[in-house]
């Protein structure tokens, strides 16, 4: 019987906010971090009939935290580069090759408009503020503070 985990939380923190990603690989960790982030960023308003676009993300770092990291704030540069909202995400993979840590992945969105979403918080960027990744009995989980 498969455990339930809920696949991201919120966690408190005095000027800014912590994001926790759960899942059953890192992959799916960092997936749910994202979506936590995203959702802090804004919402859809109703179901928008345009095609999500794509982006192509892949960062490396010398260890799974700092990947995480990486992997965070490459999505935020994405949306500022592109003007897309991301909604779901998709890593193919996360490997070791020597001492670098790699990961490639893809962002799916739209383009951010007023009408379509309700805008959020500015989440600035991804710190290494409470950074942790951990695998404790089959389950995966990241977290750390973004600036607001």
């Amino acid at each position: 019987m498969t455990k339930y985990i809920m696949p991201y939380k919120y966690l408190d923190h005095q000027a800014d906010i912590g994001i926790l990603g759960e899942g059953e690989s890192w992959s799916e960790a960092f997936e749910e971090a994202a979506r936590a982030m995203f959702n802090l960023i804004g919402k859809q308003e109703e179901k928008v009939a345009i095609e999500l676009k794509n982006v192509e993300i892949e960062v490396s770092a010398k260890d799974i935290e700092t990947l995480f990291v990486e992997w965070l704030n490459e999505l935020l540069a994405q949306r500022d580069l592109t003007g897309l909202f991301f909604s779901d995400f998709k890593i193919s993979e996360i490997k070791k090759t020597g001492d670098v840590y790699k990961l490639q992945g893809q962002a799916f969105g739209l383009p951010f408009s007023e009408e379509n979403f309700v805008r959020g918080l500015d989440v600035k960027a991804a710190t290494y503020g409470g950074l942790k990744c951990e695998k404790k009995e089959g389950n995966y989980s990241c977290q750390c503070i973004l600036d607001i």
